[in-house]
């Protein structure tokens, strides 16, 4: 009989045990929120209860944020178990930020997460483990937005860090001659490497190639014809995911450029090209004038002077910055892109990121061959050379 009842106790605290399983749902608990990142905790708490204290913080509050901005944090990299809690959260900007990876935890400490704004051409690596899953999720949308969160120029200038690929090897593969120029090398995605080696003309030869199970180089593809950088051009990479098809990713290279134009002081401008990978060739898909500053200072010329242009009017400073995102409708099966731009028309303006005007003006639909926008310039001043 103590048998039997021995048991049953035991029964019912195996079952006791289960229940409590079930109801934490299998998942364990998030990390406390005094213990994350600095900044990040900070905004975590802002937002999901301003007077509390990080320790106050509950569960139930951080699954209840719909929305968080970690906007311009000088946030270099995300811990494992920064973001966890957050099961509700919808909407996540991350603009601004220098970062170079993302944990892999992210898409399932988010699993409600519908949108997120990354300055994606920053990273030296893009983050497929991250990036697939999330692009896999049915009306996720992605905004590549300017690596400073505001309107300033790709910065180009910035070292770019490269995979170490044996450039024997490699010069074998892509059949280079012996007087090719310099190489530039970054890691894509899923064992794929871009290449661009210069040319004689300062142009770039594109390649992409693929490194096997064994470690070995072989060509993916090549782009027909050289991109034109033409002299002191500025030209990188963009590893950012203008997404084609559920299956299917671009990749984009930038290129700037400065110098006078008639009645301007100064004048810069960047170009955006996207290109795809298919069936054994790099072709672009889409060229865009992405940036525009345009700095107008000093006595207005003659001309400008009998044409009794008001002084004061001549000093000014404009710039247009462009956000390409990629839209939740498809043209002909292919995603379309919005180009959303900011104009700064004065020096004030732009140091309070106040823009003076904010609008989208371009919605890229695909052709069958290549991505279209109404009353798109394909060229501009510098970009005249195709």
């Amino acid at each position: 009989m103590r048998a039997r009842h021995l048991w049953v106790r035991v029964i019912w605290v195996v079952w006791g045990l289960f229940l409590s399983t079930a109801a934490a749902g299998g998942q364990a608990d998030p990390t406390p929120l005094c213990k994350r990142t600095p900044r990040i905790r900070d905004a975590i708490q802002r937002a999901s209860c301003p007077k509390c204290s990080c320790q106050q913080v509950t569960r139930e509050q951080l699954a209840a944020l719909r929305e968080l901005s970690l906007r311009q944090l000088g946030l270099t990299a995300l811990k494992r178990g920064d973001l966890s809690g957050l099961t509700h959260l919808e909407v996540l900007d991350l603009t601004g930020n220098p970062l170079k990876a993302l944990p892999d935890s992210l898409p399932s400490e988010l699993g409600a997460l519908k949108s997120m704004k990354l300055d994606l051409s920053l990273f030296t690596k893009l983050p497929d483990g991250v990036v697939t899953p999330l692009l896999d999720r049915p009306g996720f949308s992605w905004e590549m937005a300017y690596p400073s969160g505001s309107c300033a120029a790709y910065e180009l200038k910035e070292p770019q860090e490269e995979p170490a690929l044996p450039l024997s090897e490699l010069e074998a593969v892509l059949q280079l001659s012996p007087s090719h120029g310099r190489i530039d090398i970054r890691a894509w995605t899923r064992g794929i490497y871009l290449v661009g080696v210069w040319t004689r003309t300062n142009d770039l030869d594109l390649f992409a190639v693929s490194k096997g199970p064994d470690q070995r180089l072989s060509l993916l593809a090549r782009a027909e014809r050289p991109v034109v950088l033409s002299g002191d051009f500025l030209y990188g990479f963009d590893l950012a995911p203008y997404r084609l098809t559920p299956s299917e990713r671009g990749f984009g290279l930038r290129r700037d450029a400065s110098g006078g134009v008639p009645y301007q002081r100064l004048a810069e401008e960047e170009e955006l090209q996207i290109f795809r990978i298919r069936e054994g060739k790099i072709e672009r898909v889409l060229r865009t004038v992405a940036y525009t500053r345009y700095i107008q200072s000093g006595s207005p010329p003659a001309l400008a002077d009998a044409e009794d242009i008001d002084y004061a009017e001549w000093n000014y400073e404009e710039q247009t910055c462009s956000v390409i995102a990629v839209a939740r409708s498809k043209t002909r099966g292919v995603f379309n892109w919005v180009k959303a731009q900011s104009n700064y028309t004065t020096k004030k303006q732009a140091a309070d990121e106040k823009p003076g005007a904010e609008f989208s003006t371009v919605v890229f639909r695909w052709t069958g061959e290549h991505y279209e926008g109404s009353g798109e310039p394909t060229t501009s001043y510098f970009f005249n050379d195709e």
